[in-house]
């Protein structure tokens, strides 16, 4: 046999063993867990008008991590910038930085979305109650407005208007 046919034969059949993967295992599926959604890197810029002209700007980061289907934890935390598109690092705001333990525990309309429904633990008795949204085309993060009306199960009626985007 001529030895191009030969060395044509053996790179076929080395080839043909690689397929990429343990044929073994089967395939991860993906997830489509309610708390999928919201893990990530988060961050907003808020800007104050502090005085006639003159504003203050923080961001705040976010990063959630899935705990369960239905559970995330989020470190949040701030930071001080001198302009007002919140560019660079920022100076870290000491003792603003938090973990926090979401879990979803259902769903309501807030015009014109629906939202998730939210507890967290507060150190009392009573866990806290918040809403997100999570808008996959952006993809943006919006949580319940703080000073937000309550619903008859303590859940804001409205989310902040100032939303986290995605990194």
């Amino acid at each position: 046999l001529p030895a191009a046919f030969i060395a044509t034969l053996i790179t076929a059949i080395f080839l043909s063993g690689c397929g990429g993967g343990d044929s073994g295992s089967p395939a991860a599926s993906p997830s489509n867990d309610a708390s999928d959604k919201y893990v990530g890197t988060w961050k907003r810029c808020n800007i104050y008008n502090v005085a006639q002209g003159s504003f203050l700007a923080f961001s705040q980061t976010l990063i959630i991590a899935k705990i369960s289907a239905t559970s995330y934890s989020s470190l949040g935390s701030n930071s001080d910038h001198t302009d007002t598109n919140c560019t660079g690092a920022g100076t870290p705001i000491v003792g603003e930085a938090a973990t926090t333990v979401f879990t979803i525990v259902g769903s309501k309309s807030v015009t014109p979305y629906t939202v998730d429904t939210l507890t967290y633990p507060t150190g009392g008795s009573m866990p806290a109650k918040d809403i997100a949204y999570v808008n996959p085309a952006g993809p943006t993060l919006q949580i319940g407005k703080s000073n937000s009306t309550r619903d008859a199960d303590g859940f804001p009626t409205e989310l902040e208007v100032v939303r986290f985007a995605k990194l």
